[in-house]
């Protein structure tokens, strides 16, 4: 598998990171690549919450996923893409129905478009 994508909670997470490689085979094959872990840490309400022209995280008070890498004693290796928000426009809703819903729903619920109006990106 190229990505596997998993749960966000706790345990799910630790399960993750807790995974060993044994002579280039994992003990469990359950989760792909063992120990490895990619996240998007300011998640749902950084789509909503960017704008074109501004580079910003919002992760508030979100500390929990470097407390987890702490207890497992894993490297934290932080990327940034700088420019994305000038890449696609992000549709804004007004009264903040998409937000809510996608809060719920636990699954980013937006529209975007870029270049002739297609979700092509702008150079």
């Amino acid at each position: 598998r190229l990505i596997c994508a998993v749960d966000a909670d706790r345990k799910t997470l630790k399960d993750v990171l807790q995974q060993k490689v044994n002579n280039g085979k994992l003990e469990d094959p359950k989760w792909g690549r063992g120990g490895m872990l990619g996240v998007v840490p300011d998640g749902i309400l950084g789509a909503f919450r960017c704008k074109p022209g501004v580079d910003e995280l919002v992760i508030g008070k979100r500390r929990g996923l470097m407390r987890i890498c702490a207890e497992e004693g894993v490297n934290v290796l932080a990327g940034w893409f700088f420019g994305t928000t000038d890449m696609l426009t992000v549709m804004q809703d007004p009264f903040g129905i998409m937000e809510y819903v996608s809060r719920k729903l636990q699954a980013g619920m937006l529209g975007y478009y870029g270049r002739g109006d297609f979700p092509i990106p702008r150079r």
